[in-house]
């Protein structure tokens, strides 16, 4: 009596080309991840007023100074106040990337499943992966697209912002790396 005469039902083997992976993500590849998905134009923004918040900070800063030479010194007081609030935009800039590789490294330090081992096998209709804590399949048609940064994607849901991430580092040759890369170009478009 054969399967199909049972009702057994018979893991279907992928055909085509199976690719494996299989490690873990380091910091800096979920740091080059979440840099990969912050709009260009908030990168622009943000460049553009720490550049606006410094030069404002000079030149309130040489208003001051020239308004105590002067010997105003209410002016000079007023002169950096002003010096502080771009001070404080600038800082800000700064700040934001500082949590963003602080944040990661955290994350790292906690051991969370984003840094758990992966491996599995990427096909020409899912992603089969599988970690410590259980396995899941993911259809390419289940994915919006893709952000490529050359060693780092990100795969983005179709549903929620929800992510997977693929470094280089977890694809055991060029080869599969590039062949990963190949294959997500012809079935998701770039976002």
């Amino acid at each position: 009596m054969s399967d199909a005469e049972t009702g057994s039902q018979v893991e279907e083997k992928p055909t085509g080309r199976v690719i494996p992976f299989s490690g873990k993500l380091t910091v800096a590849d979920v740091y080059a991840a979440i840099a990969l998905m912050e709009p260009r134009s908030t990168k622009v923004k943000r460049w553009c007023l720490a550049i606006f918040g410094a030069t404002l900070f000079c030149f309130f800063g040489w208003l001051s100074l020239h308004r105590l030479e002067l010997g105003d010194r209410i002016g000079a007081r007023m002169a950096f106040t002003g010096a502080a609030a771009p001070a404080l935009l600038a800082a800000a800039f700064f700040t934001r990337e500082w949590w963003y590789r602080r944040r990661a490294q955290q994350l790292y330090e906690e051991g969370t499943y984003l840094y758990s081992r992966t491996e599995g096998e990427i096909t020409e209709t899912s992603i089969h992966s599988r970690t410590e804590n259980g396995e899941g399949i993911m259809h390419w048609n289940g994915f919006l697209g893709y952000r490529d940064g050359g060693e780092v994607i990100v795969l983005i849901y179709k549903e929620g912002p929800s992510y997977v991430y693929f470094a280089r580092t977890k694809f055991a040759s060029d080869d599969d790396w590039e062949a990963f890369r190949q294959l997500m170009h012809e079935k998701l478009q770039a976002c």
